[in-house]
């Protein structure tokens, strides 16, 4: 299966005509590192990842066929900007946020300290969910009964339900347990996939999305052959039939959080991946799980 590399092979042009570098970034293409002659910023035909219309508009879609989602959008700056869209899009989605209501989630407790800044940062009320079994900080196993109880305990249904899976130490939840509960009920469920961005392209996909998430951020950096900072926010079929096309509205919902300098080094990194995951990926892994 070929896969086009839009956003590397621009730059791989650029570099061919040995241009005068008038324009930033400030290193000029000189190498003191040794990545610098293919860094570069938003000149013409670069595209801008805030506002894609060209090569990176096509390398998200790229990406998008790849894990099988209705869009994918890029982050430079990790699933941490990745997140903070993800529940800034839920918000603006929500009966809440449409009825001048504030926007309410249902956590568990071992939320990465970056859920805690959106709530900050977007004011909404977060409720949280210990689970049956708490042994650190870093597990909140959160099972569908569990979900069902907390939920029919409380007086407000939440907008939306948020959990992290895989967990810092590895651990799995019941995605489509909890999507189908959530769903029952005209709740979101969002997913923190940050440690899992490989688990599509298992024989067997255990990808939050594939299992009925609405929508999540996978760390492209942690598990798959991506610079530090490349990351992706996915969306869901269902997230699609529900509201419409969400990709403008993601990208709005990223352009809040986000710096107006995006890495070319990182977006080409992912848009590179993008071959790796068409190619070996799939066998390489599933050798490595036996």
């Amino acid at each position: 299966m070929h896969i086009k590399t839009p956003v590397y092979d621009f730059v791989t042009e650029y570099l061919t005509k040995d241009m005068s570098r008038l324009h930033m970034p400030g290193h000029k293409g000189q190498n003191i590192l040794g990545c610098e002659t293919r860094d570069i910023t938003e000149i013409k035909g670069a595209d801008y990842l805030l506002e894609p219309e060209g090569i990176i508009k096509k390398s998200e879609a790229i990406a998008a066929q790849l894990f099988g989602t209705a869009c994918t959008l890029y982050s430079t700056e990790g699933s941490t900007l990745a997140m903070k869209a993800m529940l800034r899009l839920a918000m603006m989605c929500s009966d809440s946020y449409r009825s001048n209501r504030k926007f309410r989630i249902l956590a568990a407790r071992n939320v990465h300290e970056s859920f805690v800044h959106a709530c900050a940062l977007l004011d909404f009320d977060a409720e949280w969910l210990y689970g049956e079994e708490m042994y650190s900080v870093c597990q909140c196993r959160i099972t569908p009964e569990g979900l069902r109880t907390a939920l029919e305990g409380m007086t407000d249904k939440p907008d939306a339900v948020f959990v992290t899976s895989p967990d810092y130490l590895g651990i799995m939840t019941d995605i489509r347990g909890l999507a189908e509960i959530c769903h029952s009920q005209g709740i979101l469920l969002l997913v923190d996939n940050a440690h899992g961005a490989y688990l599509h392209f298992l024989p067997e996909s255990l990808h939050p999305i594939d299992l009925g998430a609405d929508m999540c951020c996978d760390s492209a950096h942690k598990t798959l052959p991506v610079l530090t900072g490349g990351a992706y926010l996915h969306i869901s079929n269902r997230m699609t039939e529900l509201y419409g096309d969400l990709y403008l509205r993601a990208k709005k919902a990223m352009s809040l959080f986000s710096s107006t300098s995006p890495s070319y080094l990182i977006l080409q990194s992912l848009d590179l991946c993008n071959a790796y995951l068409a190619e070996d990926f799939p066998e390489y892994l599933n050798d490595t799980c036996q």
